[in-house]
């Protein structure tokens, strides 16, 4: 009796123990194959709601261009079907949660593969291999600089590094610079200012935003430089993780 009641108690946990890892588990969503598209006779593609020039610019609320778009309309074309864009929201993230949410079947806006990301979906071969760059007090570049002016900032003691909400910038500070203060910005005006204040000693992320943001604040480029960094930043198309069929189609495109 003892055994019996005692096994009744085990199962129960088991089947506890079940329901509480499938919970915490991610969704994946409801991920369409490579069949389904083509059945189906049209590509959802997870972009960004705002212009991220060059690699994707709205030109009106549905003809979107650049660089990424280009590429999904390649993807599209070859694939014989209609292309339909899925404006995700405002951040990077956005772009990432659609697909794993199955409301997109891949997605691109200059997209990072990240370790934190790959938790929820998959990643394509990159397309684009860039150096995370920091827009940097020019003593400090001069200070952190190596070989071919590559800057190491090793641990990150002492540096005060900004950077934008919702971009794989936040994890890279916090991951590879574990000492380095991260100050996290809703907008590029709110980085440009606390430049100015000196409430940082620099903003990171990619390069073309970069030397973007140099030629809208000329004024800070006297005190300022875009320095390159040791960290790779791989930028790949994004899928679901359902869908192993169209990540293996892609990489072949």
């Amino acid at each position: 009796m003892l055994i019996a009641k005692w096994t009744r108690v085990f199962k129960r946990f088991l089947t506890a123990l079940l329901v509480a890892v499938t919970l915490c588990l991610p969704a994946i969503g409801d991920a369409r194959g490579l069949e389904q598209i083509l059945k189906s006779g049209q590509l959802n593609v997870a972009v960004l709601s705002h212009d991220y020039a060059p690699f994707i610019v709205w030109q009106t609320r549905s003809d979107p261009q650049g660089l990424d778009i280009s590429i999904a309309d390649g993807i599209a074309r070859e694939l014989g079907v209609a292309i339909n864009f899925v404006k995700a929201g405002n951040f990077h993230e956005d772009v990432v949660q659609a697909v794993a949410d199955g409301r997109a079947d891949i997605g691109l806006s200059s997209i990072s593969n990240t370790l934190y990301r790959n938790r929820i979906v998959n990643f394509s071969e990159p397309y684009l291999i860039n150096h995370i760059c920091v827009f940097l007090r020019r003593k400090l570049a001069n200070k952190y600089s190596g070989e071919n002016g590559i800057i190491s900032f090793k641990n990150g003691k002492g540096l005060a590094l900004g950077t934008l909400k919702g971009t794989r910038y936040i994890r890279t500070i916090q991951r590879y610079l574990p000492q380095a203060k991260c100050k996290v910005f809703a907008n590029l005006n709110d980085v440009a200012e606390a430049l100015r204040e000196n409430a940082i000693d620099g903003f990171m992320f990619s390069y073309v935003k970069l030397v973007e943001f140099a030629q809208n604040h000329p004024e800070l480029c006297v005190d300022y430089t875009i320095a390159k960094s040791d960290l790779e930043d791989p930028v790949c198309v994004v899928v679901s993780p359902g869908a192993r069929d169209l990540l293996e189609w892609i990489n072949n495109y």
